[in-house]
This record gives C-alpha cells, structure tokens and sequence, in this order.
C-alpha cells in the first residue's frame, strides 16, 4: 500500500511541476503577445501617417500642376500666334500633363 501511495505521490509531483512549467509558458506567451499588440498598434499609427503625409503631398502636386498649367495657359495665350517656334519651345520644356495648357485651352 505504501508503495502505491508513493507512486501516486511521486505522479502527483510530477503532474504539478507540469503544470507550472505550462503556466509558466503560458505567461510568457502571453507577454510576448501583448508586446506583438503594442507594435500592431504602432504600426497602425505609423502607416495612417505616411498615408495622410503622402495625400498632403499629393494635393500639394496637384495644386503646383495646375498652377504651372496655368501660367503656361497665360504664357500661350500672351504669345502671338506667328510666333509658333516660341511654343515648340514651350512643348518642349513642358509635356502635356492632365493640367497642361491644353487641357485649359479647351474648356
């Protein structure tokens, strides 16, 4: 009987030293995921930032297009029309853009 008793003492043991490197595991796979959250979380705010800094810089494309086109727009229309090579040059300088002069002139 007393064999028994320490088998199953000696089990029991066991069975708890199990238990507490699991738990042990546990934490530490826990700690480990709330650090992976936190740099989810970070990653998260730093994509939403480059992706507002690249829409500012976009618009502020966009804007200097246009303001290019116009001033083009200004620029040929201020050039007489048998001045030609004067705006070959200018073509030649400045490719048409969605902005360009003719997109101005057309309107």
């Amino acid at each position: 009987m007393e064999s028994l008793y320490g088998q199953i003492k000696e089990q029991v043991d066991k069975m708890q030293y199990t238990r507490q490197c699991l738990s042990n595991d546990i934490d530490t796979l826990n700690y480990k995921i709330s650090i992976l959250h936190k740099t989810i979380f970070s990653s998260e705010q730093d994509c939403k930032r480059t992706e507002q800094r690249v829409q500012e810089l976009t618009d502020k494309k966009d804007k200097l297009e246009k303001l290019i086109a116009n001033i083009l727009n200004m620029i040929m229309k201020a050039i007489p029309n048998s001045s030609r090579s004067s705006k070959k040059i200018l073509k030649l300088y400045y490719p048409t853009t969605k902005y360009s002069y003719h997109y101005f002139l057309q309107r």
